[in-house]
């Protein structure tokens, strides 16, 4: 085929060529035509090239290697973001659905047999419970593993972690009552309970970046914050874009360079495995390590020894506000003005070291 398409090229007529090679006329002028000797058979064309597709795989498997191992969902909405990105040819059906298709998944497989989906050891007790020494270990040799290789210090190992408050008191301080008495009543908001995020960061040398809020809303209101930094989500949870959101804050606020990279610590949650963010981090000397599964509650820094006196502190603003403003309902415009006073005692060096 590739010497009759240079044949016809040459001047050789193309349908004496075709006799000559033994080939199908109408087959031969359409090669001609578009010049590829090669014929591609069915409907299916790749939307990766080889390179890009070793590329995935080796990305798959650093993202294992640090427990941020992709489900079938998450890796399939990673191919669409990675062929968006780089403005590949793509189906339609990728478009409406923010991911690529079962069938692509199916394939891309097929190619690369070393690759499988597996099923997470329920029946092991000490594997459910994800506080065990083989998962502890690995972590910190990864740990150690990143700690050489770009030289990071204390004051360059950063922990970041999302946590909930609310704008009515759930846990009121016990207080002074008489014997006997049926019931001890307290002032209380009389609003429902709306969460609000509150995205916290600190370093292993004590220091601390502001809080990141996240309300719950549609719009954006400026004195939502009252001197502080955040965004709003329809629910008030973070997700994969607020995740993006809080890398520039605290690019921003750390300025990592290529000779002092950051080591930022944190859990494996679906939004921390967004694409985007994980190349804005790459490509601004961030160096990311996920905890191990199911090991935050021991392990995550910032939820061992900052939050729990964190939410403590932020119950008594709230009831003292409660006392003073009788009848008031605490509603997301005060929710900046309580959380300072409370961040700014907890946020102090001796629990970031513990931590």
């Amino acid at each position: 085929m590739e010497t009759a398409i240079n044949l016809c090229r040459a001047g050789e007529s193309v349908k004496g060529t075709a006799k000559k090679y033994g080939l199908a006329y109408a087959t031969l002028y359409r090669h001609v035509k578009s010049g590829v000797a090669f014929p591609q058979l069915g409907q299916f064309r790749p939307v990766l090239t080889e390179d890009q597709e070793t590329e995935l795989v080796n990305y798959l498997k650093d993202m294992d290697a640090v427990f941020f191992g992709l489900t079938r969902d998450e890796f399939m909405s990673l191919a669409f973001d990675y062929a968006h990105y780089n403005k590949l040819q793509y189906p339609e059906s990728w478009s409406k659905n923010k991911k690529a298709g079962g069938n692509w998944l199916q394939r891309f497989l097929s190619r690369h047999t070393n690759l499988t989906l597996r099923t997470p050891e329920s029946t092991s007790v000490a594997r459910a419970k994800g506080f065990n020494r083989r998962e502890v270990c690995h972590f910190y040799e990864n740990l150690e593993s990143a700690i050489e290789k770009n030289n990071i210090e204390a004051s360059r190992l950063y922990n970041m972690d999302e946590t909930g408050i609310s704008t009515t008191s759930n846990k009121p301080p016990k207080v002074l009552s008489v014997k006997g008495k049926r019931q001890v009543g307290m002032i209380a908001s009389a609003e429902r309970d709306q969460l609000t995020t509150v995205i916290g960061c600190c370093n292993a040398a004590g220091s601390f970046l502001p809080p990141f809020l996240i309300f719950a809303r549609k719009k954006m209101q400026p004195r939502l914050f009252d001197g502080s930094v955040g965004t709003c989500t329809p629910n008030g949870w973070t997700s994969s874009e607020v995740f993006l959101n809080w890398l520039h804050f605290f690019v921003e606020q750390v300025r990592p360079t290529a000779d002092k990279k950051v080591l930022l610590l944190l859990d494996n949650h679906e939004s921390h495995k967004y694409y985007p963010a994980l190349e804005y981090a790459t490509k601004n000397n961030v160096v990311i390590l996920s905890l191990a599964p199911h090991t935050t509650h021991k392990m995550q820094p910032m939820d061992v020894a900052v939050y729990g006196p964190l939410k403590t502190h932020f119950e008594r603003e709230v009831n003292i506000f409660q006392k003073t403003h009788p009848g008031r309902i605490i509603n997301q415009y005060d929710i900046a003005r309580l959380l300072a006073p409370a961040f700014l005692k907890t946020a102090v060096a001796i629990n970031a070291v513990h931590g």
